[in-house]
């Protein structure tokens, strides 16, 4: 893999064609908190995404609907749809099988980008990365993210979606 800690799960470049993100090793819900603040900061990106998960090795379905997140706001902002640069294997089908060809421009490679000056995406100081609502936060609005890409999507986290609004609702 990488030199880099496994505590770092995402990291972030700035290129004058893109915003470029890479994923590291095995990211889950409780990971992508900083990752999600990160995205929802950007409001207006006037460039595209790249998406590095050459050097990850799983994601969970909160993390894949925070990247589903990318492609939403890069399809509301009108930049093109973005890359995802991932190996051939397991990852490549999971992407698949949610239906990620519909919303980015999945490329597959064994190299990973590694040109760019990145930085790791920190949590904001305003939240509280370890709070109970800010988990169930996250893990509503990924999984809301990835039913919106497709009708079956829709249906296969249709319970998901239904418990996590239940959730929201007794507090």
């Amino acid at each position: 893999m990488t030199g880099k800690p496994d505590s770092v799960k995402a990291d972030y470049a700035e290129s004058s064609q893109a915003h470029i993100l890479r994923l590291h090793g095995d990211v889950r819900y409780g990971d992508v908190i900083a990752l999600q603040q990160f995205i929802s900061q950007l409001s207006r990106p006037v460039k595209p995404f790249r998406i590095d998960l050459t050097r990850c090795s799983h994601l969970d379905s909160t993390a894949l609907g925070t990247l589903a997140l990318v492609a939403k706001l890069g399809k509301e902002t009108g930049v093109s749809k973005p890359e995802v640069l991932v190996r051939e294997g397991v990852l490549l089908e999971t992407l698949l099988g949610v239906c990620f060809d519909l919303v980015f421009r999945l490329s597959v490679t064994e190299q990973g980008i590694e040109s760019a000056d990145f930085s790791e995406i920190e949590p904001l100081n305003t939240v509280q990365p370890d709070s109970l609502e800010t988990l169930q936060n996250v893990v509503s609005t990924a999984h809301q993210s990835l039913a919106d890409i497709s009708e079956k999507n829709t249906l296969i986290f249709k319970d998901v979606n239904l418990l996590l609004s239940a959730l929201a609702k007794k507090e």
